[in-house]
């Protein structure tokens, strides 16, 4: 196992990861401050509601992730909001996301459980380009819930780390076999967000900022 990731690092290196990105250069004691306080308010309330946004957003980009899940088939996006099996599956998601704030502190140390959880979701039928959506989604979950206390500077430090978990699953998939490519950085661009060709139901003010 060793050696597969060494060799995948090496790959994606050349693929156009940076070693920075890989290995959490620059992240500050602000940024984790930061992530914590606006972790801690996104997990009040109906979290698992609010996460499922981190799903339509894969769910827009990539409509084939649907078939994935078997409980969603046709669903619109109220039915998906509603959805008790989706929810579910959020809620591990939100346990793998604390736990990846819980350990900001020393994420480098991290490495080896984030390349394995990549390579395992080779297995299931995960693609490299699917990554980049779901970071996206939960950008977008956060700023849709927590507005104006989403600040820039949090989304900053957010992506900043969310950076390390991008490449370090990236090099565990290939590692367990996915077809490599060029890899690219983390960038929230401005574009209309749809749903079966309807407009996701959010607030006007975020579209416009493209999150």
């Amino acid at each position: 196992m060793g050696c597969g990731f060494s060799k995948s690092r090496k790959l994606s290196t050349k693929l156009g990861f940076r070693t920075e990105e890989r290995q959490l250069v620059g992240l500050t004691r602000k940024d984790i401050q930061l992530m914590r306080s606006t972790w801690a308010a996104f997990k009040e309330g109906d979290y698992q509601r609010d996460g499922t946004y981190i799903f339509l957003i894969l769910f827009t980009d990539k409509p084939e992730t649907m078939a994935k899940f078997h409980f969603i088939a046709g669903s619109t996006e109220k039915e998906l909001m509603d959805n008790v099996l989706l929810q579910s599956h959020v809620g591990k998601l939100v346990e793998r996301i604390t736990v990846f704030v819980d350990t900001l502190d020393n994420l480098p140390a991290h490495t080896n459980d984030w390349q394995e959880l990549g390579r395992r979701h080779v297995g299931y039928g995960v693609k490299l380009e699917y990554l980049k959506d779901v970071v996206y989604g939960i950008v977008y979950a956060m700023k849709r819930k927590l507005k104006a206390r989403y600040s820039q500077e949090a989304k900053t430090a957010w992506l900043k780390a969310l950076q390390f978990v991008h490449a370090n699953m990236w090099d565990g998939m290939v590692a367990g076999g996915a077809v490599d490519k060029k890899p690219s950085s983390l960038t929230i661009g401005k574009k209309q967000l749809s749903f079966r060709g309807e407009p996701v139901a959010a607030d006007k003010s975020l579209q416009k900022q493209g999150v």
